[in-house]
């Protein structure tokens, strides 16, 4: 409770000077050019690498663990949340690799696990990542944690709904899609659009690396 309310109360501040109190009072680990807008962070862990951008009013809460890879931009309102469960199966956790690019008005539950690949982006807005499902337990209906993954150089258009499961790398997913099943990696250099409510694989193309 009490590193939640130093984080609501530094909000406000300066990037600089808000960078100074996470390393030196909350003991996270923050590198080099790195600017933190109007947003709340309350996360137990924290690795944040060189020259990160987050924008303003994201809420990262009930957060275990948050890595931020170099060069990424967090832009503006998105929300990334865990989950009050006390199990360590719930992890709470996301890790976004380097060189990432995360637009606006998302929503990401990473209370079983969110991993993003480098050099990915989440584009448009209202893209939602769900790491939880439900499944029948001794007859009764319950909660179970699962760590979705995109793969790296990966493109989600807007609308984009994932739901426990693995976006494979150099994928294209386009605009409106529910990802409810898993997809196998592509071959090296080789890409794949992936589509549609349920989606499937449209296309697969080459990739000049």
């Amino acid at each position: 409770m009490i590193r939640f309310l130093i984080t609501c109360f530094l909000i406000p501040f300066p990037s600089f000077l808000k960078v100074f109190f996470f390393r030196y009072f909350l003991g996270w680990k923050i590198g080099r050019n790195v600017k933190i807008g109007l947003s709340l962070i309350s996360a137990k862990n924290v690795e944040i690498g060189d020259g990160v951008y987050i924008g303003h009013f994201n809420q990262i809460r009930l957060c275990r663990y948050l890595s931020v890879g170099n060069k990424v931009t967090i832009m503006n309102n998105n929300q990334i949340t865990g989950s009050s469960q006390n199990s360590e199966s719930w992890t709470n956790e996301i890790i976004i690799e380097e060189s990432c690019y995360i637009t606006s008005h998302h929503f990401f539950d990473i209370s079983g696990g969110i991993i993003i690949g480098n050099d990915s982006v989440i584009g448009g807005r209202d893209t939602q990542i769900w790491s939880h499902s439900i499944k029948m337990i001794k007859g009764r209906r319950e909660l179970v944690p699962k760590k979705c993954i995109i793969g790296r150089k990966s493109y989600l258009g807007a609308r984009v709904t994932l739901v426990c499961n693995t976006v494979p790398s150099r994928s294209l997913v386009g605009a409106g899609a529910v990802i409810a099943k898993e997809f196998q990696e592509s071959q090296a250099n080789e890409g794949q659009m992936i589509a549609g409510n349920p989606c499937k694989i449209l296309k697969k193309y080459t990739i000049l690396e």
